[in-house]
Order: C-alpha cells, then sequence, then structure tokens
C-alpha cells in the first residue's frame, strides 16, 4: 500500500518535533517510517542516522551516512555527520578500553587483597593450632574429645 505525500509530510513533522525536543526514539521511528516509503529520501535518511547517532548506535548511523553518500555523494551534510560520528564512535572505544583496563586494575587489586587476608586468615589460624597442640599436650588443657585433661566423667 502506497503512503501518499500528506502522510509522508506528517511523518516528518512529527519527527522533526521529536527530534528538536531530543526525543530521538521516537523522531527514529518517524524517520524510518519514511525510509521505508521512500528509499531515495536522503533527508529522512541523515536524520535517522542522526537519531542513532544521539542514542549511541553509531555503527547504524555510520551506515546511514555511507547510504546518504551513495545516493549524492557530494552530500557535504552527510560527509560531515560521517566525520562526527566516527569521531564518537572513537571516542567510545577509547572510554571503553579505559574502563576495561579500570575494572582489570581493580581486579587485580581486589585479587591480592583478598589473597592477604586469605594468607593473614591461615597465619592466624596456624597460630591458633599450635596454641591448642601445645595447650592440650600435658599442661592440663583441653583434650581433642573437650574434657580437661582427659575423659570427662558425670
Amino acid at each position: 500500500m502506497a503512503v501518499n505525500e500528506t502522510t509522508l509530510n506528517q511523518w516528518k513533522r512529527i519527527a522533526d518535533e521529536a527530534f528538536e525536543k531530543k526525543q530521538y526514539g521516537k523522531a527514529k521511528e518517524h524517520y524510518y517510517r519514511i525510509m521505508m516509503n521512500k528509499p531515495d529520501e536522503a533527508e529522512a535518511i541523515l536524520n535517522y542516522g542522526a537519531c542513532l547517532n544521539n542514542l549511541g548506535y553509531y555503527d547504524e548511523a555510520i551506515e546511514c551516512y555511507e547510504l546518504a553518500l551513495d545516493i549524492d555523494p557530494s552530500d557535504e551534510l552527510a560527509r560531515k555527520n560521517l566525520e562526527i560520528v566516527l569521531n564518537n564512535k572513537r571516542v567510545q572505544e577509547s572510554n571503553n578500553g579505559q574502563e576495561v583496563q579500570s575494572q582489570k586494575s581493580n581486579t587485580f587489586w581486589d585479587a591480592l587483597s583478598n589473597f592477604a587476608n586469605i594468607l593473614g586468615n591461615m597465619s592466624g589460624a596456624t597460630n591458633m593450632y599450635q596454641s591448642y597442640s601445645s595447650f592440650s599436650s600435658g599442661n592440663g588443657g583441653l583434650s581433642p574429645g573437650g574434657a580437661a585433661g582427659g575423659n570427662y566423667q558425670s
């Protein structure tokens, strides 16, 4: 079923208003409708790409701008937007790398701290065992059965 120009214009108006209000998800849906009904509409493709970029879907935004440049290789706005989204993607990848490095670093120090705690606990347990052994071997201490100096009888 073909969509008439009035409906396309209505979707464009809704999409543009949503984009201005930074409601990128809503705007994206309407630009997508336009693209599906008028695939050579470069403005809808560019705006759809801008929504994707603002939502953080950089790979998909890159595809939109490349598609717009396929339709019109002289489109400077598409070229400029493509540069912007490529830069955003590089920044995101750089930040992700730093977060991963930070997480690895924290994980290493957490693991080292846990290991030190385990060693400390083992040392404490060894000291307790040594104290118990010397206490229960002849000084009238508790025997392994739990009675003082031997078997407890009631």
